[in-house]
């Protein structure tokens, strides 16, 4: 692991405009993956999206002449990312099982306070300044205050809140130690081999944990699975080494995150009336979660 200062450059206008078309994704992603759940099991779903999304950028890389080419000392950066990753993304959907889209979107926006703070220890150069510190206030107060509306949303944390929070933690841990390696890698490597590394663990999860890896597919669904297995990661593949800009910026795309899932809340109610003609919504899997996916 290198000690030199990472590069921090100022983003360029495209850049920008990437960014913001990533933080948008991130606010859809919450509610693509509740869709996901009405028909497929927690861990299929991340085996299945990860499993698409590491197909279409190792095409990707093929047909722009990337190489895949790495390091003896590189394969030990790449485990721990790669772990981390796993852990990160396991805790992170079936957190959001035992959730809803609003909570998980709102919790997960935590990230940037993590990596704000472990930043300031870890990355040379990258220091709590009172422009940080004043963006993420604003942010924290947008969290809290929805957080207090009494309609839609509990005021306390459960089991499925406390996972994201832990996949928030985790999340702002592999950005801080992937923008200290970044430097030896092609930026795509380090979004393609994670992937590459958790696909089988998802779906081995599926077959021990899900209660129904696959219990229906339909154009919604496949919609869902779309939207954020192949556009997000192929474009964060440029954007890599602006891994905790990004996220920040996300904050700032907080209102957007939960004005998406509202959106959707009046349709996502009308889908829990329908679950008796799906009784397999309401199958438990083995970690006993009977709740509607939605």
């Amino acid at each position: 692991m290198s000690d030199s200062a990472p590069q921090d450059k100022d983003f360029s206008f495209w850049a920008v405009v990437f960014t913001v078309f990533i933080c948008m994704l991130f606010g859809a992603n919450a509610v693509a993956i509740k869709i996901s759940l009405k028909g497929l099991g927690v861990f299929t779903t991340a085996g299945i999206r990860f499993g698409i999304a590491a197909i279409a950028i190792f095409i990707w890389s093929r047909i722009t002449g990337r190489s895949l080419d790495i390091k003896k000392e590189q394969i030990f950066q790449l485990m721990v990312i790669s772990v981390i990753f796993t852990a990160q993304l396991s805790l992170f959907y079936l957190g959001l099982s035992k959730s809803n889209a609003s909570r998980g979107t709102l919790l997960v926006n935590f990230q940037p306070f993590f990596t704000l703070f472990l930043a300031h220890f870890f990355i040379p150069g990258d220091r709590i300044t009172k422009r940080k510190i004043m963006g993420l206030l604003m942010g924290f107060f947008g969290v809290a205050f929805v957080f207090l509306e009494k309609k839609g949303l509990k005021t306390h944390l459960n089991v499925g809140d406390l996972m994201i929070l832990a996949a928030a933690f985790l999340w702002a841990c592999n950005a801080v130690y992937t923008k200290r390696v970044i430097s030896s890698f092609q930026p795509f490597q380090i979004v393609l081999f994670p992937m590459i590394f958790s696909v089988p663990f998802f779906f081995l999860g599926g077959v021990l944990w899900d209660g129904h890896m696959i219990g229906f597919v339909d154009a919604e669904i496949i919609g869902a699975m779309a939207s954020k297995s192949d556009c997000g990661d192929i474009r964060l593949c440029g954007l890599e080494q602006h891994v905790e800009k990004i996220r920040r910026r996300c904050l700032a795309f907080f209102c957007f995150c939960y004005a998406h899932h509202r959106r959707f809340a009046g349709r996502a109610d009308l889908e829990r009336t329908d679950n008796r003609e799906y009784p397999h919504r309401l199958a438990p899997d083995r970690f006993g979660n009977y709740s509607d996916p939605l």
